[in-house]
């Protein structure tokens, strides 16, 4: 989920809403720049994402602030263009894989 990290205690808390229309992808190499041939979605308007059909893998999970979004807010969770590392293994989802975002007004 993309969210509004609202009370800065590291986690995303009830009543913390979700920010739609943030790029999140698969950063392969972690070279921190999205390629034409790393995996991508777009959150929804509650901040939900999700990836489908993948390999059995460990993936780079990085959230990108396009224009709009980047002018409203920065990331925190974690710290600003770190990635989350994750693992998939038989079909289950990986839940937990969050980005906080603060406003910068």
């Amino acid at each position: 989920m993309t969210f509004e990290y609202l009370n800065g205690n590291g986690f995303l808390d009830d009543g913390e809403p979700g920010i739609g229309g943030i790029i999140v992808d698969f950063d392969q190499n972690n070279n921190t720049v999205r390629d034409a041939d790393e995996l991508f979605v777009v959150s929804d308007a509650n901040g939900n994402y999700g990836f489908s059909n993948l390999v059995d893998a460990s993936y780079t999970v990085r959230q990108e602030l396009n224009p709009e979004p980047a002018a409203i807010f920065t990331q925190t969770v974690p710290s600003p263009n770190e990635p989350i590392f994750i693992s998939t293994f038989g079909d289950a989802n990986v839940p937990g894989v969050n980005f906080g975002n603060i406003g910068l007004a």
